[in-house]
C-alpha cells in the first residue's frame, strides 16, 4: 500500500504543479484549486497514517543503540568522524 500511496501522491503533485502553472488548458479556478487541495491533503494523511501505523525500526527506541557496532567513532579531536578538516 505504502509504494501506491507514495505515486499517488507524487501524481497529485505533478498535476496540482501543472495545472497552476498553466501548463494545460486547465484553468486555475477557485473550484480546481480547492480539489487540488482537498486531494494533496487526502494523500497526506495517507502518508502520515502509513507512518504512524509502521512505527518506529527495531531498535531505534529511546535510549539504545540501533546496534553496539553502530556507535559514533571519535576522532583525535573528540568529534565524531574525526575528519573534520579544521583549524589545528
Amino acid at each position: 500500500m505504502a509504494p501506491f500511496a507514495v505515486g499517488l501522491a507524487l501524481l497529485s503533485a505533478v498535476l496540482t504543479f501543472v495545472v497552476l502553472t498553466g501548463l494545460t488548458p486547465i484553468e486555475p479556478t477557485r473550484e480546481v484549486i480547492l480539489a487540488f487541495m482537498l486531494i494533496n491533503g487526502a494523500a497526506i494523511l495517507v502518508l502520515v497514517g502509513i507512518i504512524i501505523r509502521e512505527g518506529p525500526a527495531p531498535g531505534t527506541g529511546r535510549g539504545q543503540a540501533s546496534h553496539p557496532d553502530r556507535q559514533p567513532v571519535l576522532g583525535d579531536r573528540g568529534v565524531a568522524g574525526g575528519a573534520g578538516g579544521g583549524c589545528r
